[in-house]
Protein backbone atom coordinates (compact mmCIF):
# COMPACT_ATOMS: atom_id res chain seq x y z
CA UNK A 1 0.00 0.00 0.00
CA UNK A 2 2.72 2.26 1.18
CA UNK A 3 4.80 1.10 -2.31
CA UNK A 4 1.74 2.29 -4.20
CA UNK A 5 0.72 5.48 -2.91
CA UNK A 6 4.38 6.78 -3.49
CA UNK A 7 4.34 5.53 -7.13
CA UNK A 8 1.02 7.41 -7.32
CA UNK A 9 2.30 10.63 -5.77
CA UNK A 10 5.72 10.48 -8.34
CA UNK A 11 3.18 10.68 -10.81
CA UNK A 12 1.33 13.28 -9.73
CA UNK A 13 4.16 15.88 -9.50
CA UNK A 14 5.31 14.71 -13.11
CA UNK A 15 1.79 15.75 -13.90
CA UNK A 16 1.27 18.76 -11.70
CA UNK A 17 4.86 19.90 -12.27
CA UNK A 18 4.35 19.59 -15.87
CA UNK A 19 0.91 21.18 -15.83
CA UNK A 20 2.98 24.73 -14.09
CA UNK A 21 5.67 24.02 -16.66
CA UNK A 22 3.28 24.56 -19.93
CA UNK A 23 1.15 27.65 -18.17
CA UNK A 24 4.40 29.24 -16.61
CA UNK A 25 5.19 33.19 -17.16
CA UNK A 26 6.57 33.79 -20.46
CA UNK A 27 8.94 36.75 -20.13
CA UNK A 28 10.39 38.98 -17.26
CA UNK A 29 8.52 39.39 -14.11
CA UNK A 30 5.48 37.44 -13.05
CA UNK A 31 1.66 37.24 -13.56
CA UNK A 32 1.21 38.86 -9.55
CA UNK A 33 4.38 39.56 -8.22
CA UNK A 34 6.16 41.37 -11.33
CA UNK A 35 8.09 43.49 -9.44
CA UNK A 36 9.64 40.77 -7.40
CA UNK A 37 9.00 37.87 -9.54
CA UNK A 38 11.45 39.79 -11.91
CA UNK A 39 14.04 40.25 -8.65
CA UNK A 40 14.03 36.46 -8.28
CA UNK A 41 14.58 35.58 -11.42
CA UNK A 42 18.20 36.79 -11.34
CA UNK A 43 18.78 37.24 -7.60
CA UNK A 44 19.78 33.95 -6.82
CA UNK A 45 22.34 33.62 -9.71
CA UNK A 46 24.18 36.90 -8.10
CA UNK A 47 23.94 35.44 -4.40
CA UNK A 48 22.15 39.13 -3.57
CA UNK A 49 20.25 40.60 -0.45
CA UNK A 50 16.32 40.79 -0.89
CA UNK A 51 14.30 43.09 0.94
CA UNK A 52 13.92 42.10 4.71
CA UNK A 53 13.89 39.33 6.24
CA UNK A 54 16.05 37.95 3.02
CA UNK A 55 14.80 34.81 2.46
CA UNK A 56 18.42 33.61 2.61
CA UNK A 57 18.07 29.73 1.72
CA UNK A 58 15.62 30.62 -1.07
CA UNK A 59 18.41 32.43 -2.27
CA UNK A 60 21.04 29.93 -1.79
CA UNK A 61 18.28 27.27 -3.23
CA UNK A 62 17.99 29.58 -6.55
CA UNK A 63 21.57 30.23 -7.08
CA UNK A 64 22.49 26.54 -7.16
CA UNK A 65 19.35 26.13 -9.20
CA UNK A 66 20.64 28.46 -11.53
CA UNK A 67 23.55 26.58 -11.70
CA UNK A 68 22.20 23.42 -13.73
CA UNK A 69 22.16 23.20 -17.42
CA UNK A 70 19.01 23.42 -18.62
CA UNK A 71 19.42 24.55 -21.52
CA UNK A 72 16.83 28.06 -20.93
CA UNK A 73 17.67 31.54 -19.61
CA UNK A 74 18.13 32.26 -15.90
CA UNK A 75 14.64 33.47 -15.77
CA UNK A 76 12.80 30.54 -17.12
CA UNK A 77 15.16 28.12 -14.92
CA UNK A 78 14.03 30.27 -11.77
CA UNK A 79 9.88 29.60 -12.74
CA UNK A 80 10.93 26.05 -13.55
CA UNK A 81 12.19 25.97 -9.79
CA UNK A 82 9.00 27.10 -8.35
CA UNK A 83 7.10 25.01 -10.38
CA UNK A 84 9.58 21.47 -9.16
CA UNK A 85 8.52 23.27 -5.56
CA UNK A 86 4.78 23.29 -6.43
CA UNK A 87 4.71 19.87 -8.13
CA UNK A 88 6.29 18.68 -5.02
CA UNK A 89 4.18 19.59 -2.62
CA UNK A 90 1.28 18.84 -4.41
CA UNK A 91 2.35 15.22 -4.34
CA UNK A 92 3.08 15.14 -0.28
CA UNK A 93 0.01 16.19 0.50
CA UNK A 94 -1.09 13.62 -2.18
CA UNK A 95 0.65 11.14 0.23
CA UNK A 96 -0.47 12.58 3.50
CA UNK A 97 -3.96 11.92 2.41
CA UNK A 98 -3.30 9.04 1.81
CA UNK A 99 -1.72 8.45 4.98
CA UNK A 100 -4.49 9.34 6.83
CA UNK A 101 -6.09 6.32 4.76
CA UNK A 102 -8.33 8.73 2.43
CA UNK A 103 -9.04 6.77 -0.89
CA UNK A 104 -7.24 7.21 -4.12
CA UNK A 105 -10.26 9.76 -5.64
CA UNK A 106 -10.36 11.51 -1.95
CA UNK A 107 -6.80 12.16 -1.69
CA UNK A 108 -6.99 13.41 -5.31
CA UNK A 109 -9.13 15.50 -4.61
CA UNK A 110 -7.05 17.62 -1.68
CA UNK A 111 -4.28 17.80 -3.90
CA UNK A 112 -6.21 18.77 -6.47
CA UNK A 113 -8.21 21.63 -4.73
CA UNK A 114 -4.53 22.94 -3.74
CA UNK A 115 -2.61 22.13 -6.83
CA UNK A 116 -5.03 23.98 -9.40
CA UNK A 117 -5.98 26.90 -6.48
CA UNK A 118 -5.04 30.52 -7.77
CA UNK A 119 -2.05 31.15 -4.92
CA UNK A 120 -0.29 27.46 -5.30
CA UNK A 121 -0.86 27.91 -9.28
CA UNK A 122 0.59 31.41 -9.68
CA UNK A 123 3.43 31.01 -7.36
CA UNK A 124 3.97 27.64 -9.52
CA UNK A 125 4.54 29.61 -12.77
CA UNK A 126 6.31 32.72 -11.41
CA UNK A 127 9.74 33.18 -9.25
CA UNK A 128 8.61 33.47 -5.86
CA UNK A 129 9.38 31.64 -2.70
CA UNK A 130 5.84 31.09 -1.83
CA UNK A 131 6.18 27.92 -3.60
CA UNK A 132 9.14 26.35 -1.62
CA UNK A 133 7.45 27.67 1.37
CA UNK A 134 4.64 25.52 0.31
CA UNK A 135 7.07 22.63 -0.22
CA UNK A 136 8.43 22.70 2.74
CA UNK A 137 5.58 23.00 4.81
CA UNK A 138 3.79 20.14 2.62
CA UNK A 139 7.33 17.64 3.38
CA UNK A 140 7.04 18.81 7.68
CA UNK A 141 3.15 17.30 7.44
CA UNK A 142 3.93 14.69 5.87
CA UNK A 143 6.77 13.38 7.86
CA UNK A 144 4.73 13.88 10.75
CA UNK A 145 1.94 12.04 10.00
CA UNK A 146 4.83 9.36 9.32
CA UNK A 147 6.16 9.84 12.51
CA UNK A 148 2.34 9.24 14.06
CA UNK A 149 1.73 5.89 12.27
CA UNK A 150 5.71 4.53 12.65
CA UNK A 151 7.48 6.28 15.41
CA UNK A 152 10.31 6.46 13.52
CA UNK A 153 13.12 8.91 14.73
CA UNK A 154 14.17 9.76 11.75
CA UNK A 155 11.11 10.86 10.43
CA UNK A 156 10.52 13.21 13.31
CA UNK A 157 13.93 14.51 12.93
CA UNK A 158 13.02 15.05 9.20
CA UNK A 159 10.72 17.33 10.28
CA UNK A 160 12.61 19.25 13.06
CA UNK A 161 15.27 19.96 10.41
CA UNK A 162 12.42 21.00 7.09
CA UNK A 163 10.46 22.99 10.15
CA UNK A 164 13.34 25.35 11.18
CA UNK A 165 15.10 25.67 7.87
CA UNK A 166 11.56 26.78 6.32
CA UNK A 167 12.14 29.98 8.76
CA UNK A 168 15.01 31.16 5.88
CA UNK A 169 12.27 31.16 3.15
CA UNK A 170 9.53 32.69 4.91
CA UNK A 171 8.23 33.47 8.30
CA UNK A 172 4.95 31.99 7.63
CA UNK A 173 6.54 28.99 8.70
CA UNK A 174 5.68 30.29 12.17
CA UNK A 175 1.61 29.71 11.63
CA UNK A 176 2.14 26.12 11.64
CA UNK A 177 4.45 25.56 15.06
CA UNK A 178 1.03 25.67 16.75
CA UNK A 179 -1.03 22.75 15.34
CA UNK A 180 2.10 20.95 14.57
CA UNK A 181 3.40 20.98 18.23
CA UNK A 182 0.10 19.61 19.45
CA UNK A 183 -0.10 16.91 16.66
CA UNK A 184 3.68 15.61 17.59
CA UNK A 185 2.86 16.20 21.34
CA UNK A 186 -0.48 14.56 21.62
CA UNK A 187 0.96 11.54 19.52
CA UNK A 188 3.76 10.71 21.98
CA UNK A 189 4.94 13.58 24.62
CA UNK A 190 7.46 11.30 26.12
CA UNK A 191 9.12 10.10 22.80
CA UNK A 192 9.39 13.76 22.17
CA UNK A 193 11.14 14.41 25.30
CA UNK A 194 13.97 12.14 24.84
CA UNK A 195 16.74 13.00 25.47
CA UNK A 196 18.20 12.44 21.52
CA UNK A 197 14.90 14.03 20.29
CA UNK A 198 15.49 17.10 22.06
CA UNK A 199 19.01 17.28 21.39
CA UNK A 200 17.95 16.78 17.49
CA UNK A 201 15.39 19.20 18.13
CA UNK A 202 18.15 22.10 19.04
CA UNK A 203 20.48 20.80 16.28
CA UNK A 204 17.53 21.68 13.83
CA UNK A 205 17.29 25.15 15.34
CA UNK A 206 21.11 25.81 15.01
CA UNK A 207 20.58 24.58 11.51
CA UNK A 208 17.99 27.16 10.56
CA UNK A 209 20.10 29.85 11.79
CA UNK A 210 22.95 29.18 9.72
CA UNK A 211 21.14 30.61 6.15
CA UNK A 212 20.82 33.70 8.43
CA UNK A 213 24.70 33.26 9.15
CA UNK A 214 25.40 33.11 6.04
CA UNK A 215 23.45 36.39 5.17
CA UNK A 216 25.21 38.57 7.76
CA UNK A 217 28.08 37.67 6.23
CA UNK A 218 27.22 38.30 2.55
CA UNK A 219 25.79 41.84 3.03
CA UNK A 220 28.41 43.96 2.98
CA UNK A 221 29.82 41.70 -0.81
CA UNK A 222 26.61 41.60 -2.55
CA UNK A 223 26.05 43.59 -5.65
CA UNK A 224 22.66 43.55 -4.57
CA UNK A 225 21.77 44.69 -1.42
CA UNK A 226 18.72 45.99 0.27
CA UNK A 227 20.15 45.68 3.49
CA UNK A 228 19.65 49.72 5.11
CA UNK A 229 22.86 51.45 5.53
CA UNK A 230 25.84 49.84 7.20
CA UNK A 231 25.79 46.07 8.31
CA UNK A 232 25.19 46.35 12.30
CA UNK A 233 24.33 43.92 14.51
CA UNK A 234 21.35 45.60 15.11
CA UNK A 235 20.25 46.67 11.92
CA UNK A 236 20.83 43.23 10.93
CA UNK A 237 17.88 42.14 13.47
CA UNK A 238 15.55 44.35 12.26
CA UNK A 239 16.24 43.53 9.20
CA UNK A 240 15.76 40.00 9.92
CA UNK A 241 12.56 40.73 12.04
CA UNK A 242 11.28 42.90 9.55
CA UNK A 243 10.68 45.48 11.80
CA UNK A 244 9.10 48.18 9.32
CA UNK A 245 6.14 45.57 8.56
CA UNK A 246 4.99 45.06 12.73
CA UNK A 247 3.32 48.42 12.22
CA UNK A 248 0.71 46.49 9.91
CA UNK A 249 0.68 43.53 11.60
CA UNK A 250 -2.93 42.93 13.17
CA UNK A 251 -3.30 46.96 13.05
CA UNK A 252 -7.47 46.13 12.78
CA UNK A 253 -9.91 46.63 15.48
CA UNK A 254 -11.60 44.20 16.77
CA UNK A 255 -14.96 44.93 14.99
CA UNK A 256 -13.08 45.36 11.76
CA UNK A 257 -11.77 41.66 12.31
CA UNK A 258 -14.91 40.73 12.65
CA UNK A 259 -17.38 42.45 10.22
CA UNK A 260 -14.14 43.21 7.65
CA UNK A 261 -11.25 41.01 7.69
CA UNK A 262 -13.14 37.19 8.42
CA UNK A 263 -15.29 37.99 5.64
CA UNK A 264 -13.20 38.97 3.03
CA UNK A 265 -10.74 35.85 3.66
CA UNK A 266 -13.81 33.64 3.11
CA UNK A 267 -14.62 35.78 0.28
CA UNK A 268 -10.86 34.97 -1.19
CA UNK A 269 -11.00 31.20 -0.11
CA UNK A 270 -14.46 31.23 -2.21
CA UNK A 271 -12.75 32.57 -5.15
CA UNK A 272 -9.88 30.25 -4.96
CA UNK A 273 -11.20 26.97 -4.16
CA UNK A 274 -15.00 27.28 -5.11
CA UNK A 275 -17.72 28.24 -2.53
CA UNK A 276 -19.24 24.83 -2.98
CA UNK A 277 -15.65 23.05 -1.71
CA UNK A 278 -15.37 25.57 1.06
CA UNK A 279 -18.85 25.26 2.02
CA UNK A 280 -18.07 21.58 3.04
CA UNK A 281 -14.75 22.68 5.13
CA UNK A 282 -16.46 23.00 8.75
CA UNK A 283 -17.76 18.97 7.60
CA UNK A 284 -14.98 18.17 7.40
CA UNK A 285 -13.65 18.27 10.99
CA UNK A 286 -16.08 15.62 12.58
CA UNK A 287 -15.41 13.02 9.14
CA UNK A 288 -11.62 13.80 10.03
CA UNK A 289 -12.05 12.87 13.54
CA UNK A 290 -13.69 9.78 12.98
CA UNK A 291 -10.50 8.82 11.58
CA UNK A 292 -8.04 10.37 13.79
CA UNK A 293 -9.00 13.31 16.39
CA UNK A 294 -5.44 14.30 16.86
CA UNK A 295 -5.56 15.16 13.25
CA UNK A 296 -8.95 16.67 13.55
CA UNK A 297 -7.68 19.01 15.95
CA UNK A 298 -4.31 19.67 14.00
CA UNK A 299 -6.57 20.88 10.98
CA UNK A 300 -8.86 23.04 12.90
CA UNK A 301 -5.69 24.95 14.59
CA UNK A 302 -4.08 24.25 11.47
CA UNK A 303 -6.38 26.10 8.95
CA UNK A 304 -7.72 28.84 12.13
CA UNK A 305 -3.59 30.04 12.91
CA UNK A 306 -3.01 30.61 8.95
CA UNK A 307 -6.11 32.48 8.10
CA UNK A 308 -6.26 34.60 11.44
CA UNK A 309 -2.30 35.54 10.06
CA UNK A 310 -3.52 36.16 6.81
CA UNK A 311 -6.61 38.49 7.24
CA UNK A 312 -5.03 40.23 10.15
CA UNK A 313 -1.81 41.17 8.15
CA UNK A 314 -2.82 44.54 7.09
CA UNK A 315 0.17 44.07 4.62
CA UNK A 316 -0.41 40.52 4.00
CA UNK A 317 -0.53 39.09 0.10
CA UNK A 318 -4.16 38.64 -1.06
CA UNK A 319 -2.82 35.04 -2.51
CA UNK A 320 0.52 33.95 -0.89
CA UNK A 321 -1.03 34.27 3.13
CA UNK A 322 -3.64 31.96 1.55
CA UNK A 323 -1.57 28.99 0.76
CA UNK A 324 -1.31 27.18 4.57
CA UNK A 325 -4.85 27.62 4.46
CA UNK A 326 -5.67 25.88 0.93
CA UNK A 327 -3.34 23.04 2.03
CA UNK A 328 -5.33 22.18 5.25
CA UNK A 329 -8.90 23.16 3.75
CA UNK A 330 -7.71 20.26 0.87
CA UNK A 331 -7.14 17.61 2.98
CA UNK A 332 -10.85 18.68 4.96
CA UNK A 333 -12.41 19.01 2.00
CA UNK A 334 -11.56 15.42 1.05
CA UNK A 335 -12.33 13.88 4.35
CA UNK A 336 -15.61 14.69 3.58
CA UNK A 337 -16.26 12.84 0.48
CA UNK A 338 -14.11 10.08 1.44
CA UNK A 339 -16.57 9.42 4.15
CA UNK A 340 -19.52 9.71 2.05
CA UNK A 341 -18.27 6.88 -0.07
CA UNK A 342 -16.77 4.84 3.00
CA UNK A 343 -20.54 5.07 4.92
CA UNK A 344 -22.63 4.03 2.20
CA UNK A 345 -22.74 0.61 0.53
CA UNK A 346 -24.61 1.12 -3.15
CA UNK A 347 -21.63 1.54 -6.15
CA UNK A 348 -24.12 4.31 -8.18
CA UNK A 349 -23.78 6.08 -4.87
CA UNK A 350 -20.24 6.07 -4.81
CA UNK A 351 -19.76 6.75 -8.33
CA UNK A 352 -22.14 9.83 -7.96
CA UNK A 353 -19.89 10.87 -5.07
CA UNK A 354 -17.12 10.77 -6.44
CA UNK A 355 -18.29 12.53 -10.01
CA UNK A 356 -19.63 15.47 -7.90
CA UNK A 357 -16.40 15.86 -6.51
CA UNK A 358 -14.49 16.06 -9.89
CA UNK A 359 -16.91 18.27 -10.85
CA UNK A 360 -16.71 20.71 -7.74
CA UNK A 361 -12.92 20.87 -7.82
CA UNK A 362 -12.98 21.40 -11.50
CA UNK A 363 -14.07 25.28 -10.18
CA UNK A 364 -10.92 25.87 -9.39
CA UNK A 365 -8.66 25.42 -12.50
CA UNK A 366 -11.31 26.87 -14.44
CA UNK A 367 -11.45 30.24 -12.58
CA UNK A 368 -7.55 30.29 -12.29
CA UNK A 369 -7.11 29.38 -16.20
CA UNK A 370 -9.41 32.57 -16.77
CA UNK A 371 -7.46 34.72 -14.35
CA UNK A 372 -4.34 34.01 -16.08
CA UNK A 373 -5.78 34.74 -19.41
CA UNK A 374 -6.28 38.18 -18.12
CA UNK A 375 -2.96 38.60 -16.60
CA UNK A 376 -0.47 37.13 -19.70
CA UNK A 377 0.85 39.37 -22.20
CA UNK A 378 -0.68 39.45 -25.27
CA UNK A 379 2.58 39.80 -27.15
CA UNK A 380 6.13 39.11 -25.93
CA UNK A 381 6.82 42.34 -23.64
CA UNK A 382 3.54 43.55 -24.82
CA UNK A 383 1.21 43.49 -21.38
CA UNK A 384 -1.83 43.20 -21.58
CA UNK A 385 -3.25 45.01 -18.79
CA UNK A 386 -3.89 48.61 -18.65
CA UNK A 387 -2.55 49.23 -15.13
CA UNK A 388 0.59 47.99 -16.24
CA UNK A 389 2.85 50.28 -17.84
CA UNK A 390 4.16 49.35 -21.41
CA UNK A 391 7.75 50.82 -21.28
CA UNK A 392 8.74 48.02 -18.88
CA UNK A 393 9.15 46.05 -22.19
CA UNK A 394 10.37 49.04 -24.22
CA UNK A 395 13.07 48.62 -21.89
CA UNK A 396 14.15 45.38 -23.05
CA UNK A 397 13.54 46.77 -26.41
CA UNK A 398 16.62 49.28 -26.24
CA UNK A 399 18.73 46.69 -24.86
CA UNK A 400 18.59 44.83 -27.48
CA UNK A 401 18.74 47.05 -30.06
CA UNK A 402 21.21 49.55 -28.84
CA UNK A 403 24.87 49.86 -29.67
CA UNK A 404 27.41 48.73 -27.35
CA UNK A 405 29.38 50.51 -24.68
CA UNK A 406 25.52 52.60 -25.02
CA UNK A 407 24.65 53.82 -21.64
CA UNK A 408 20.33 53.77 -20.66
CA UNK A 409 18.85 55.57 -18.42
CA UNK A 410 15.40 53.66 -17.69
CA UNK A 411 11.94 54.58 -16.83
CA UNK A 412 12.68 54.15 -12.55
CA UNK A 413 9.43 55.35 -11.73
CA UNK A 414 8.33 52.11 -10.06
CA UNK A 415 10.08 49.32 -8.52
CA UNK A 416 9.10 46.89 -11.34
CA UNK A 417 10.23 48.67 -13.75
CA UNK A 418 13.85 48.87 -11.66
CA UNK A 419 13.50 44.89 -10.99
CA UNK A 420 13.17 44.54 -14.86
CA UNK A 421 16.09 46.49 -15.38
CA UNK A 422 17.86 44.71 -12.97
CA UNK A 423 16.95 41.68 -14.54
CA UNK A 424 18.94 43.14 -17.89
CA UNK A 425 21.60 44.06 -15.86
CA UNK A 426 22.68 41.03 -14.35
CA UNK A 427 20.77 38.10 -16.39
CA UNK A 428 20.78 39.14 -19.98
CA UNK A 429 23.61 37.92 -22.19
CA UNK A 430 22.82 40.24 -24.52
CA UNK A 431 23.75 43.36 -22.33
CA UNK A 432 26.79 41.60 -20.82
CA UNK A 433 27.81 41.36 -24.95
CA UNK A 434 27.08 44.94 -25.40
CA UNK A 435 28.51 46.20 -21.95
CA UNK A 436 25.77 48.06 -21.68
CA UNK A 437 25.69 50.50 -18.98
CA UNK A 438 22.57 51.70 -16.58
CA UNK A 439 22.90 54.73 -15.12
CA UNK A 440 19.27 54.86 -12.98
CA UNK A 441 19.24 58.71 -13.27
CA UNK A 442 22.82 59.02 -12.52
CA UNK A 443 21.62 58.37 -9.04
CA UNK A 444 22.91 55.75 -6.80
CA UNK A 445 21.15 52.65 -7.57
CA UNK A 446 19.28 52.58 -4.15
CA UNK A 447 17.71 55.96 -5.32
CA UNK A 448 14.01 54.81 -6.36
CA UNK A 449 12.51 57.93 -6.95
CA UNK A 450 12.38 60.36 -9.81
CA UNK A 451 15.86 62.23 -11.04
CA UNK A 452 15.19 65.63 -8.43
CA UNK A 453 14.05 69.01 -10.48
CA UNK A 454 17.57 70.48 -10.04
CA UNK A 455 19.35 67.43 -11.32
CA UNK A 456 21.46 68.05 -14.71
CA UNK A 457 23.35 65.16 -16.81
CA UNK A 458 27.37 65.25 -16.52
CA UNK A 459 28.71 66.43 -19.91
CA UNK A 460 31.54 64.37 -19.34
CA UNK A 461 28.85 61.66 -19.63
CA UNK A 462 30.28 59.57 -23.04
CA UNK A 463 27.25 58.74 -25.33
CA UNK A 464 25.18 57.69 -26.59
CA UNK A 465 22.77 58.14 -23.55
CA UNK A 466 18.94 56.86 -23.64
CA UNK A 467 16.34 57.93 -21.38
CA UNK A 468 12.89 57.18 -21.45
CA UNK A 469 11.12 60.89 -20.29
CA UNK A 470 10.82 63.43 -22.77
CA UNK A 471 11.42 66.59 -19.54
CA UNK A 472 14.96 65.90 -19.42
CA UNK A 473 15.61 67.05 -22.91
CA UNK A 474 16.23 70.32 -22.38
CA UNK A 475 18.35 69.10 -19.39
CA UNK A 476 20.97 67.07 -21.98
CA UNK A 477 20.68 69.74 -24.27
CA UNK A 478 21.69 71.91 -21.85
CA UNK A 479 24.78 70.20 -21.15
CA UNK A 480 26.45 70.28 -24.50
CA UNK A 481 24.31 66.97 -25.93
CA UNK A 482 22.96 65.91 -29.40
CA UNK A 483 19.42 64.81 -28.83
CA UNK A 484 17.07 62.66 -30.66
CA UNK A 485 14.17 60.37 -30.78
CA UNK A 486 14.65 56.89 -31.46
CA UNK A 487 13.69 55.34 -34.55
CA UNK A 488 14.09 51.75 -32.49
CA UNK A 489 11.10 49.68 -33.76
CA UNK A 490 9.40 48.26 -30.83
CA UNK A 491 8.80 44.33 -29.74
CA UNK A 492 5.19 44.56 -29.74
CA UNK A 493 4.87 43.40 -33.22
CA UNK A 494 2.86 46.36 -34.23
CA UNK A 495 5.26 48.62 -35.87
CA UNK A 496 6.03 52.22 -35.10
CA UNK A 497 8.60 53.60 -32.68
CA UNK A 498 9.71 53.85 -29.12
CA UNK A 499 9.15 56.51 -27.00
CA UNK A 500 13.11 56.47 -25.71
CA UNK A 501 15.48 59.68 -26.84
CA UNK A 502 18.84 59.44 -27.31
CA UNK A 503 21.61 62.03 -26.51
CA UNK A 504 24.98 62.00 -28.08
CA UNK A 505 28.02 64.53 -28.17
Amino acid sequence: MAALARHEAALLFVCVTSVYLLTRYPAVGGRYQWGDAAKWQYLGSILGVSHPPGSPLYVLLTFLWSKLPLGTGLGAKIMAFSSVCGGGAVSLLYASARRLSFSRAASLLAAGVFAFSLPVWVFSTEAEVYSAFALSMAFVIHRALLWRTGLRDRDLWAAYFVYALSFSIHYMAITYFLPLAMLLVGTNWRAILRPTNVLMALAAIMAGLLPMLWLWFRIPGADYNEFPGPRTWPKFIDFLLARQYRNTMFSFTLKQMCFDRIGWGVSRLGRFMGFPLLAVVPIGVPCLARVARLVAAFAVVGFLAPFLFWVGYARGDELAGAIPVLMIAGILVASVFDSLASTVTPRWVRISVSLVAIASAAISPIATAAEFAQHDPAVHFTYAVDSIPKYRWDVACIVQQAEPNATIVPPYGDYGSRQIVYYHRYADPVVKAKHLTFRYFFAAPSEWAWAPPSWTPDPSEPGPIYFYSGSYVDRFRRSGFRVEETTMGACDGKGGTLPFYRASH
